[in-house]
């Protein structure tokens, strides 16, 4: 969480794990979804089966708020398998980031350049945790653009993504700005963990906010939330 926040930006976020039909279909194994038996409105209806749907909703909420967005989840998901008739839940590190980018003549050069950036932030992760020999291959998945995303892989072990939303979830969740996302499986590191206990460090993340102080800021709603987000960081306090 520290490098995450600290040294790449990125804005943690906390999200219930409940997900719509259309939140279940995300991924490809969406067929695993579990319903939920209580009587819930239908955007909880099920557990979610991916980390990523919940991101599409904290950048479609506030991608009037700010000009540019990074943020990340620490997050469950669960999973139902009709073979052998169990649920099980994985664990997953959720990354987002909306650009702020206009179609223009090198608008794809500057994609390219925050796709890279993007997957930078991956790298440095894998890295602080001692994990230099990461393979990185491409991947196609239904989510994720086509020729623009790769797998993370140790030891041909999947342990992470990442790449720009397809067009078609970006309209579905109502992204009007290119969209790049991305997840690291936090379980398949515990796994490696202890095959290189000798150069592997981390400390496993809380799942509860931590306890800091918080402060509310009432303003007129034809105002950017990016303008005073400018102002805080122009006055360049120390604490923060």
């Amino acid at each position: 969480k520290n490098i995450l926040s600290e040294g790449s930006h990125f804005n943690e976020i906390f999200n219930y794990s409940f997900a719509s039909d259309t939140d279940a279909k995300f991924e490809e194994n969406s067929f695993e979804k579990i319903e939920i038996q209580n009587s819930m409105p239908e955007e909880f209806q099920f557990m979610r089966t991916s980390i990523y749907p919940s991101l599409m909703k904290n950048l479609f909420l506030n991608q009037d708020r700010f000009d540019t967005l990074r943020i990340f989840e620490f997050g469950r998901t669960y999973h139902y398998s009709s073979k052998v008739g169990v649920t099980n839940e994985k664990r997953f590190f959720g990354l987002a980031s909306l650009l702020n980018i206009k179609n223009s003549d090198n608008s794809y050069s500057l994609i390219e350049k925050e796709l890279l950036s993007f997957r930078k932030t991956f790298e440095i992760v894998f890295s602080k945790l001692n994990l230099p020999k990461i393979q990185m291959e491409i991947c196609t998945k239904p989510c994720l653009h086509p020729n623009s995303s790769i797998e993370f892989k140790f030891e041909n072990t999947i342990i992470g993504e990442a790449g720009i939303l397809h067009p078609r979830w970006k309209d579905i969740y109502g992204l009007r700005k290119v969209t790049l996302i991305g997840k690291i499986h936090f379980d398949e590191l515990l796994k490696i963990s202890e095959s290189v206990r000798s150069n592997f460090h981390f400390q496993s993340p809380s799942n509860f906010p931590q306890d800091k102080l918080d402060i509310s800021v009432i303003m007129d709603k034809k105002s950017s939330t990016q303008d005073f987000a400018n102002a805080v960081k122009n006055e360049k306090i120390p604490e923060i």
